[in-house]
């Protein structure tokens, strides 16, 4: 695969998203909650707390951290930081 020959490294804008068309479970005070989108209402999904700040971007059908709504669908890459919160880097938001 062509993905894995290459060496990607955290700086490399072409990396994968850390986090691939999830779904905004909660969104609030500089953090949201995004997992899977619920196919079985009786099972149990893993949801993955991401913070977000200012130096976010927002790409796709929105461009704003602001306009990000529960239900959005998302695709997400996080930078590395020195404590173990994550925090994105970049959101893309999908139709």
């Amino acid at each position: 695969m062509q993905y894995e020959e290459k060496n990607i490294s955290s700086q490399d804008a072409n990396k994968a998203p850390e986090y691939v068309k999830l779904r905004i479970l909660e969104i609030d005070n500089g953090k949201m909650m995004i997992g899977p989108p619920a196919a079985d209402p009786e099972a149990s999904y893993p949801a993955y707390e991401v913070f977000i700040d200012k130096e976010t971007k927002v790409e796709g059908e929105k461009t704003f951290i602001n306009e990000l709504i529960v239900g959005d669908h998302v695709s997400v890459w996080t930078k590395a930081a020195a404590s173990d919160k994550e925090f994105a880097e970049k959101i893309i938001v999908a139709k």
